[in-house]
């Protein structure tokens, strides 16, 4: 059997690796096309072993063609997470390197400033230990504190105010340079879950299958964000009252205790909104990972786990292999 007539073999039976058929109704061609991970694999192993034959007919090369933009098209993959979850966790990082890095180093301590931030610690410390050593009770109470602070209090009044400036400096840029670390596995998580939230083609239109819809990971929390804010949105801000008097003149009373309700239950919601975030994106992170890229040894693992709680039940035998 020659390359041709072999390759032209391969390529019929790569066709039983199809379950789905779609036919044009303007045409009337059928396309068929591989639907799931098994059918993807079993078509991609076809194709290459075709692929390695070399043939030569125009109609067969034409053909591998054809399976081969199929496969191309089936394994790519699109962003299926949510764009929402993303945004807020930029914004959470922009936050804390704003705040943590850019700020700080903004901060340059002149030997004045210094001088006076050494002053303001000192004459606090020694208010506080004035205080206990005022009264007998307290004095006992904090006798370990007592030292610790009359320490303190010695070792700022030896500083020089330059000298002091430039401790405070170096304290604001280690501390800075500390934050970097953290930003950077923020933002590696943030990268994570954009690649682990891509599944292909094939995995994307059996979700659309099964569910009728995109299966869209923390979905529900942009929805139910939007519901909350609408509705906390939506509330009365102030109650007015008219009271009319008996002798015909009236007045009005303004009450904005709803205006400081709604405040509050605006900034606790965002502040939900951001817990929320912070900790659900590297879980969808690596679930994402594991629905699309390692999907079978997650219902693998899934159908050993039911397995072994049927065991537990009693719903099933345990297998004993004996010797």
């Amino acid at each position: 059997m020659d390359a041709n007539e072999k390759a032209r073999q391969l390529l019929d039976e790569s066709r039983t690796c199809y379950s789905d058929v779609f036919v044009d109704q303007e045409t009337g061609e059928e396309w068929q096309f591989p639907k799931n991970f098994k059918e993807v694999d079993r078509f991609e192993s076809y194709v290459n072993r075709i692929r390695e034959i070399e043939p030569t007919e125009p109609d067969i090369i034409e053909q591998l063609q054809e399976d081969e933009d199929v496969l191309a098209y089936q394994n790519k993959r699109r962003f299926m997470g949510s764009k929402f979850l993303m945004v807020v966790f930029a914004l959470i990082i922009i936050y804390l390197a704003y705040n943590n890095v850019y700020e700080p180093l903004t901060i340059d301590y002149t030997v004045e400033a210094a001088d006076a931030r050494l002053k303001n610690e000192i004459a606090s410390k020694q208010k506080v230990l004035d205080g206990w050593m005022a009264d007998e009770v307290l004095k006992e109470q904090n006798a370990d504190k007592i030292e610790q602070y009359q320490e303190e209090i010695e070792e700022l009044s030896q500083y020089q105010p330059a000298k002091y400036a430039r401790k405070l400096n170096r304290q604001i840029l280690w501390s800075s340079l500390l934050s970097i670390p953290l930003l950077l596995i923020l933002i590696g998580i943030l990268v994570a879950y954009y690649y682990a939230s891509l599944a292909p083609t094939w995995l994307i239109e059996k979700r659309e299958r099964r569910f009728n819809l995109f299966q869209k990971s923390a979905g529900l929390i942009k929805w139910l964000t939007v519901g909350l804010f609408t509705l906390i949105t939506s509330m009365p801000s102030a109650f007015i009252t008219k009271i009319k008097w008996s002798d015909g003149s009236s007045s009005t009373e303004s009450d904005y205790g709803p205006m400081i309700l709604k405040l509050i239950a605006l900034v606790f919601l965002v502040v939900c909104i951001l817990i929320a975030t912070f900790f659900l994106v590297p879980i969808m992170a690596v679930v994402n990972y594991l629905r699309n890229y390692r999907q079978e040894r997650l219902i693998s693992i899934l159908q050993d786990a039911w397995r072994w709680i049927k065991v537990k039940i009693g719903m099933e035998k345990s297998q004993v292999v004996q010797a």
